[in-house]
């Protein structure tokens, strides 16, 4: 009956500032269930709240907004645009509760495009801050938000975090989800029975896999899509290959029907496929699982590749922009104390010395501020393109990102590469990438989970793409280009 209402509502023109809580308030938990529907509602709040000076309704509808952008098209930079004017909205209003959720989203969102640690500390700091939410079952839903985020990027800072460290984190994160089950769209059961796999405790895993599939299909609004890789992963590692491949074929089945295909999930299940098949002696398809595995990676790649370079540009300018406007206020600051200082000294000596000293405590502030952003930036600039170190270790673990942030440290080098053959295939682009970077045969071999053999045909065949003749040593001709 509240959604009807709120949809009946919607039909009107204009709204009023309760219709719009209304209507904020009655289709909150629908994103997963209709998100076109929860968009368009959304984008009428949201205007209608402008048309009204409405400041909350803004607020509340641009969380909404950046909610769907980060969780149904996994835009992660446009859904940080919305969090950061929502964030400034709700501090403007002296909004505590909508700060904090804002604070955890920009925390959220900065975890997602690889600013692990500064998501951390957001986090930690949004933890200690909780007490703003006076209702004990929403209270309850956001820890467990924040424990369970904490968990994941805790999960990716290697080697400084154990697995014992994230598995304590997802259990306070799954005892606050039970305190406020009504609420819950994920209780947290699967990110547990993940630590306990990681650990080898296969027994504890199955049961907390296999509760979090239940809870799903209660709530009938996310699929299990996730906790079946799992499944399929953990089968694997005990030797039941049977159950293995049902889980994965039970995974793809769902990846394979969404509007917003989950690359990385299917790449796995193809993954998972192409093992057992290895393992089982069957060449034919485990070949045709390892093509099928490259095809999604490489669909994963591009994907990532624009989410890169479009979030990194954001996060910069937003960082230099920042700078610039302290500059400039620093400016006009400077300006107009001096004005008031001229006038103090004709008028009160001792209010004027008085003034001034205040004044330089004021100018040190910001210039410490100033110089915390400056370094802000040059750490985003050195994580976007001069992190040699994090790439030779990407290219070891036969990272997903690791041919965006090699495009991002040899920008020339991609542009000569594609300017003799602009037809590679992005197969052939990574192992050009890993001749770079001087890895031997045996290492690009071990770091693709491919034979040497194979590597070696690689490199014939890119002789021949970019027409080295056969005197030259390939290493040479590539780090000359």
């Amino acid at each position: 009956m509240l959604l009807l209402n709120s949809i009946n509502i919607l039909a009107q023109d204009n709204l009023s500032n309760r219709q719009i809580d209304s209507i904020i308030n009655g289709n909150s938990e629908f994103v997963y269930e209709n998100p076109e529907r929860y968009y368009t509602s959304a984008k009428k709040t949201y205007e209608a709240s402008l048309l009204n000076k409405y400041d909350k309704g803004i607020a509340l509808s641009l969380r909404k907004i950046s909610l769907y952008h980060s969780e149904i098209l996994k835009n992660y930079n446009t859904a940080l645009t919305y969090t950061d004017q929502g964030l400034e909205l709700s501090k403007k209003i002296n909004n505590d509760s909508l700060t904090l959720y804002f604070t955890f989203g920009r925390g959220a969102l900065y975890g997602k495009l690889g600013f692990l640690k500064r998501a951390v500390k957001i986090i930690d700091e949004c933890l200690s801050k909780t007490d703003a939410i006076k209702d004990p079952k929403k209270r309850s839903l956001l820890r467990g938000d924040l424990y369970s985020h904490k968990a994941l990027f805790l999960s990716s800072i290697k080697p400084e975090h154990s697995t014992k460290l994230v598995l304590e984190n997802n259990i306070l994160a799954m005892k606050e989800y039970e305190k406020a089950l009504e609420e819950c769209l994920d209780a947290g059961y699967a990110n547990v029975g993940y630590s306990y796999m990681q650990l080898g405790d296969y027994d504890k895993a199955i049961y907390y896999f296999n509760k979090s599939i239940q809870f799903f299909k209660i709530k009938n609004v996310i699929t299990p899509e996730v906790e079946y890789t799992n499944l399929a992963e953990l089968y694997y590692r005990k030797g039941e290959y049977p159950k293995s491949l049902s889980y994965a074929d039970s995974s793809n089945d769902i990846c394979l029907k969404m509007k917003t295909k989950n690359y990385f999930l299917i790449s796995e299940n193809y993954k998972n496929f192409k093992k057992i098949y290895t393992k089982l002696d069957s060449s034919a398809a485990s070949l045709k699982f390892y093509n099928l595995e490259l095809l999604y990676k490489d669909s994963l790649n591009l994907e990532n590749e624009k989410q890169l370079s479009a979030s990194a540009k954001y996060m910069i300018d937003k960082n230099e922009n920042e700078n610039s406007a302290l500059h400039q206020k620093n400016y006009y600051m400077i300006i107009g104390f001096a004005l008031f200082l001229l006038a103090g000294i004709i008028l009160f000596y001792y209010y004027t010395k008085h003034k001034k000293t205040n004044f330089d405590k004021e100018v040190k502030i910001k210039e410490k501020d100033i110089e915390t952003k400056s370094t802000e930036i040059v750490e985003l600039k050195h994580k976007v393109s001069n992190s040699y170190t994090d790439l030779i270790e990407m290219a070891k673990q036969n990272d997903p990102l690791f041919t965006s942030f090699f495009i991002e440290l040899y920008p020339d080098f991609y542009k000569n590469l594609k300017a003799i053959q602009p037809n590679l295939t992005l197969v052939e682009q990574k192992t050009c990438f890993y001749l770079k970077l001087k890895l031997t045969t045996k290492e690009i071999a071990d770091y693709t989970f491919v034979s040497v053999k194979a590597i070696q045909n690689r490199k014939n065949r890119l002789r021949k793409r970019l027409l080295i003749e056969g005197d030259i040593d390939i290493y040479e001709w590539i780090n000359e280009l």
